[in-house]
């Protein structure tokens, strides 16, 4: 009896595997499509984790924390630039800057300017700008997570797999039982 335990919670790891590895996969184009991908670090940091116990099954899909501003993005008044200040000290400046050193290449004075100039966009439209959807393979740059994860096959056929995971199952359990009363 044991073995079909095992057996029930392997296939069920397996389904959830299935379907979280096709969401990474989807996560990752819809990224790339939407042009957050400066540098690659969000896109490798999406990964899948697997874990079992005698009473569940679960596999997680795991990225950086800063997700959410990407898939969220920022509101104007939530943006940390006042206009004015110690000339560029700031970290939300300090990584404009190195947005600009690494999209563009730009030097230090040029990237610095930039940053400054983006900030004050960012400060009137928020993160990200409208312009910014021009910049991107799929025209939007909001909800990266979202358009993945709402209404993904991959997902909605998670429970009629595992239905029939426990189908198999049963039969496996009747088939055993037929054997060993013969």
């Amino acid at each position: 009896m044991l073995s079909i335990k095992k057996e029930l919670e392997t296939r069920s790891l397996d389904v959830l595997q299935e379907a979280a590895e096709k969401v990474r996969h989807d996560l990752k184009i819809e990224l790339i499509g939407q042009g957050h991908i400066l540098t690659g670090d969000l896109l490798k940091s999406i990964t899948v984790s697997k874990n079992s116990t005698t009473d569940e099954a679960e596999a997680n899909i795991l990225m950086n924390d800063y997700f959410n501003v990407v898939n969220t993005g920022v509101k104007s008044n939530r943006i940390p630039y006042r206009g004015r200040g110690n000339g560029g000290t700031s970290k939300y400046i300090q990584g404009l800057i190195r947005f600009w050193k690494i999209k563009k290449g730009l030097g230090e004075k040029e990237a610095k300017r930039a940053a400054f100039a983006l900030a004050n966009k960012h400060k009137k439209e928020g993160m990200f700008t409208a312009n910014s959807r021009k910049f991107a393979a799929f025209k939007r740059r909001f909800k990266f997570f979202n358009r993945t994860t709402d209404n993904n096959k991959a997902v909605d056929k998670v429970v009629d797999k595992l239905e029939n995971v426990g189908t198999d199952v049963a039969n496996l359990i009747f088939d055993q039982f037929i054997l060993d009363i013969k």
